[in-house]
């Protein structure tokens, strides 16, 4: 609880207090500064702050571009970042590209990163995330095990054709083998 009888506030941060001016471009400089130092924003997401932050669409849209003139806004280094992190978490295109659009991210820079990023590694990373969750109930029936599978390959962000594939490879590997036959596809 603060002292002058206001509300209390978590880590002591409250609201901002509006600008004096919504034209004021200096402030809103500023403002985006503070808001850039807590995480990389694109330009619409920094826009919306600002405008939250109490200044018009006029200012806060020179604001960002003073931002993004100096380096500091680059959606397509966001989308580059964000992309490459997701990926190394196991996350598909889908996932990856909601997570994108979610952050103001333009729809043909969210296609050109994800291109350019993960040319052909979507249905090698959904069998990477399958595989211990195939492997964890071996005493459930093949439909429960593909059903659970599936599901969460699905809130990855995984596309139905890559699901398919992921469990087919992994329905092979455990099938039993013949003499003579493979070993297993994956490990």
């Amino acid at each position: 609880m603060r002292g002058d009888g206001g509300g209390s506030s978590f880590r002591g941060r409250g609201p901002s207090p509006p600008p004096v001016r919504p034209d004021d471009v200096e402030a809103a400089e500023a403002a985006a500064v503070r808001i850039l130092r807590s995480a990389a924003q694109s330009a619409a997401a920094l826009q919306r702050g600002l405008i939250r932050h109490g200044f018009d669409d006029a200012t806060s849209g020179r604001a960002v571009a003073a931002m993004a003139g100096r380096g500091y806004v680059n959606d397509a280094a966001l989308a580059e970042s964000v992309t490459r992190r997701r990926i190394r978490n196991g996350y598909g295109t889908a996932r990856i590209a909601a997570d994108l659009r979610g952050r103001g991210v333009d729809d043909t820079t969210i296609t050109e990163t994800i291109d350019a990023v993960d040319a052909a590694g979507e249905e090698e990373r959904a069998l990477a995330v399958a595989v211990p969750l195939w492997h964890t109930r071996g005493d459930e029936d093949a439909r429960h095990r593909r059903g659970r599978v599936g599901a969460a390959l699905q809130r990855r962000g995984y596309s139905f054709a890559v699901i398919s594939s992921a469990i087919r490879r992994l329905e092979e590997e455990t099938a039993p083998t013949s003499p003579g036959g493979g070993g297993p596809l994956v490990q």
